[in-house]
């Protein structure tokens, strides 16, 4: 059964996002490096905690298009997250899955990639809908991706795209930038197209130390 080509998906869905808010999780070193530098990433590095940081951050800024970008390992980890998601059916949520049936980050085994349960018995797109995700689907060649992010792009609805690809070595690595500095980047790129304040200034912890009781809060 063929499957789609992982890295080049991954270049078209770069060549398409404009200002998209994408949360990627572990294991996408390789959109990392394809959109170095772009301030609207927030990249998670914990498995189990992807798709719930895309609904949150999908639900507080519902004029936004959020890409949420994660793994069958990763998803595994976090299947919980599905069922608020079809609950609350944010129209603005597009949730990516790079299914490649194994735990390709983590190591190998002697036979080769750790496999998932994907790998045998379970169906991403079926535990999806079972969840009340109406627009659920398994793409399986690079051309129906395209066809499948085009029209997750263009239409304001909740999407839930399966990408059945093959493990195999990183064609690219994320930039030398650590998860803190990515998350200042990520938080001040909101504070500045939102127009809100979400960062701590330290003038105002300062005036707000010295305006608290005496001795309650220490002066910085």
């Amino acid at each position: 059964m063929t499957k789609a080509d992982r890295y080049e998906c991954l270049k078209y869905l770069a060549s398409r996002v404009t200002d998209e808010l994408v949360v990627s999780g572990l294991g996408y070193q390789e959109w990392l490096a394809l959109t170095e530098g772009r301030a609207a990433n927030c990249s998670n590095g914990h498995l189990g905690t992807t798709v719930g940081t895309a609904l949150g951050i999908a639900v507080c800024l519902p004029h936004r298009k959020v890409l949420c970008l994660t793994s069958d390992g990763d998803l595994l980890l976090e299947l919980s997250a599905l069922p608020p998601v079809g609950q609350v059916n944010p129209a603005n949520l597009v949730v990516i899955v790079n299914d490649n049936e194994s735990y390709q980050t983590i190591s190998k085994g002697p036979r080769g990639y750790w496999p998932t349960l994907t790998a045998s018995s379970t169906s991403l797109e079926g535990v999806a809908k079972a969840c009340g995700i109406a627009a659920a689907v398994t793409v399986r060649s690079t051309e129906e991706f395209k066809t499948t992010v085009d029209e997750a792009l263009s239409e304001d609805r909740l999407m839930f795209i399966v990408m059945k690809t093959e493990p195999g070595p990183f064609n690219a690595v994320r930039p030398d930038i650590d998860g803190i500095e990515a998350k200042y980047r990520f938080a001040r790129y909101i504070e500045s197209t939102e127009t809100v304040s979400i960062l701590p200034r330290s003038v105002n912890y300062r005036q707000m130390a010295r305006s608290d009781v005496q001795g309650a809060v220490p002066a910085v």
